[in-house]
């Protein structure tokens, strides 16, 4: 049975409500989600600071009546963005938003399929990223249609890829100590997931350290 919410009292983790309503008490919370959504689930709306940002996808399929612009009949067309613009893509990202500007980048693949990729796109959960995919479209479809007229009206079809975090560990994450990746905003939530790892993997490492934090704090 999945957790519909982990419970807190007092500020600290006490516990999870799962999806059929019984509740579990317990001095602290374990988690194997990603420490955005688990936090959620203890009913921190914010997304952390430290969000991963990632490159997005969307696949545009073309009905009739629109025609490719020279710049994409030749390859690959960039939207040209000013270096503060990107700055403050990257910013809207980390915070879990899309940017007022979008940097992208777009393929003709075939004369009937555009795939664009964003690069400053926020990693969220499905539930997040299924309330962004409709604004982006537009977003999109508003940009490309000054390209393009008559482009929203010739789309038969729109198949949205959302961002996965980067599988490159930065330096930060590789020098922090084990007891900075596995703790979270919540007191009595740790971290067991991909997370709470210097790298992405699958290992037991991230649930033997949280374990021990628990321990250690009691």
């Amino acid at each position: 049975m999945a957790v519909a919410e982990i419970l807190v009292s007092r500020g600290q983790a006490a516990g999870v409500r799962l999806e059929d309503g019984e509740r579990i008490s317990a001095r602290a919370v374990l988690s194997s989600l990603p420490r955005g959504q688990g936090e959620r689930l203890a009913g921190l709306e914010r997304p952390p600071e430290d969000s991963a940002v990632g490159e997005a996808r969307i696949v545009f399929t073309l009905g009739d009546g629109v025609a490719l612009p020279p710049t994409l009949q030749a390859g690959r067309c960039v939207a040209a963005l000013l270096p503060e613009d990107y700055a403050d893509a990257h910013e809207a990202a980390r915070a879990g938003r899309l940017p007022p500007l979008l940097p992208f980048a777009v393929l003709a693949e075939t004369p009937r399929a555009l795939v664009v990729s964003l690069p400053l796109m926020p990693v969220l959960p499905p539930q997040g990223w299924a309330a962004l995919q409709a604004p982006l479209a537009a977003k999109l479809v508003k940009t490309l249609s000054r390209a393009m007229p008559g482009l929203a009206g010739a789309l038969s079809g729109v198949t949205v890829t959302p961002p996965k975090r980067r599988p490159r560990a930065s330096l930060a994450q590789l020098l922090a100590p084990a007891f900075t990746r596995a703790v979270t905003r919540v007191p009595g939530l740790y971290l067991c997931s991909e997370d709470a790892e210097p790298v992405p993997c699958v290992s037991g490492r991230a649930g033997r350290f949280a374990a021990h934090f628990v321990l250690k704090s009691r």
